[in-house]
């Protein structure tokens, strides 16, 4: 007799067809954790699931960052079938540690130590530590509750900058930020995070080597008082080498109050025609910026990467000239251009590949964009070739209406065991050549 041949039905293809789930079931979280995490708007009425319905259920989950790992599947032969989540909890405490090398911060160690960062719901604490020539200690406190009420910290943070800047990169910086947030946070969102609060700051080392190379004594009298908000989506697939996916950023501060010394007409100043301000009072101001970047890929091993940043900054106040801005705004709130990575000097720098070192002050409005057209090759190695261009101006109806700055780069790149290993040269018309180098992940 002639064998019994039997014929599988087709694979369904989710992202095609919706199926019908009478339950759902989550291994490795408990009912009350279930519940914390998903609400019943988020399971489909009708029972009918597509590829969407499900990502954003395991987004949900995975996005409180208490999981290390969550995967799904289907049980049943036929519909209605059973949609199972398998949950896999991480540490509930953590430790690393990283270093990096690069041709602009040259080394740098990191130690991270973080107790309870991986509970739905309690008290959390996290310090991290940077040693090198720009060391950093960051101190956080924080509670997160069970339903309905935000994230709540406080966020302890003081870094030393010690680098160039300056358009033709002859003027040393020396700063010393010193601050303190109280926040609240919605870290449990299905994409994004969204934080806002109030933060007090005090400069005490920043006017080092602005006015000379003479230091006159700690300024522990100027401060800073101010309102901010910040939100971030990353759809990424990979945080450096992304093939599809998209990175959205946008955050404000408003300074409502403050003193320097040196815009107080009764202290000393090192300045020919200072800007001064009645009792020294800092004027009230607003620095923002936002960014957008995306990943498309075409074929297996190329891909588009275009990216757009913009930053603004206005003070108000009467009879305050915009050009000297510099004088009244906190250094680190300045809208600032340079290097490969944002915020890494200030929190408002627009990476500027083509500026590989340090950092310039830019003016109250700066946009630049940027195309990365990268090629993968041998799975672990990168060629990107790279332009960008950027103007700075007072006014926003003048940006790239009377000049602007643009450069060219190519970068070779390779995922290592320590993090990315790059190799970038660039050139702009009104900078010259340049190389940089760096192997390590960000921080």
């Amino acid at each position: 007799e002639e064998p019994v041949v039997s014929h599988h039905d087709p694979a369904i293809n989710l992202a095609q067809t919706r199926i019908r789930v009478d339950a759902v079931r989550f291994n490795g979280i408990t009912d009350e954790e279930r519940d914390l995490i998903l609400r019943p708007r988020d399971f489909p009425a009708d029972g009918m699931y597509d590829e969407e319905t499900v990502l954003k259920i395991l987004n949900k989950i995975y996005g409180t960052n208490v999981f290390e790992a969550v995967t799904y599947h289907f049980e049943g032969q036929e519909a209605p079938f059973t949609l199972v989540f398998e949950c896999k909890k991480g540490q509930t405490n953590d430790f690393a540690m990283g270093l990096r090398a690069d041709t602009d911060e040259t080394v740098a160690l990191a130690l991270h130590l973080g107790l309870g960062t991986r509970r739905l719901y309690g008290p959390r604490f996290s310090t991290d530590i940077k040693l090198g020539t720009n060391p950093a200690l960051a101190v956080d406190f924080a509670h997160k509750f069970k339903k309905g009420l935000p994230t709540i910290g406080i966020d302890l943070r003081t870094r030393l900058i010690n680098t160039t800047c300056g358009w033709a990169q002859s003027t040393e910086e020396r700063l010393l930020n010193t601050a303190a947030d109280i926040y609240f946070e919605d870290a449990r969102m299905r994409l994004g995070s969204l934080r806002f609060g109030v933060t007090a700051e005090m400069d005490p080392y920043e006017r080092y080597l602005e006015y000379g190379d003479e230091f006159m004594g700690w300024d522990w009298e100027s401060y800073w008082l101010s309102a901010f908000a910040q939100f971030k989506v990353d759809t990424f697939d990979d945080g450096y080498f992304p093939t599809r996916g998209v990175r959205f950023s946008a955050k404000g501060r408003y300074v409502f109050k403050g003193y320097s010394i040196d815009l107080d007409p009764d202290r000393f100043s090192y300045e020919e025609d200072p800007v001064k301000t009645k009792d020294g009072s800092v004027p009230s101001y607003i620095t923002s910026m936002a960014s957008f970047e995306a990943a498309f890929s075409i074929g297996k091993h190329f891909t588009v990467l275009p990216k757009i940043y913009a930053g603004w900054y206005q003070p108000f106040g009467n009879n305050l000239d915009i050009n000297r801005a510099r004088d009244y705004l906190n250094p680190h709130h300045e809208v600032t251009l340079g290097g490969f990575m944002a915020d890494r000097y200030t929190e408002n720098q627009i990476p500027i590949f083509f500026f590989p070192t340090g950092f310039r002050n830019s003016s109250p409005w700066t946009v630049a964009g940027q195309l990365d057209l990268r090629y993968c090759f041998a799975r672990k190695n990168y060629i990107t070739a790279r332009a960008l261009v950027f103007d700075r101006t007072e006014s926003f109806k003048d940006l790239f209406r009377y000049s602007n700055y643009n450069g060219y780069g190519l970068e070779y790149a390779r995922q290592t065991m320590v993090g990315p290993l790059r190799v970038a040269a660039q050139w702009s018309r009104v900078f010259g050549f340049s190389v940089y180098a760096g192997i390590g992940f960000d921080f």
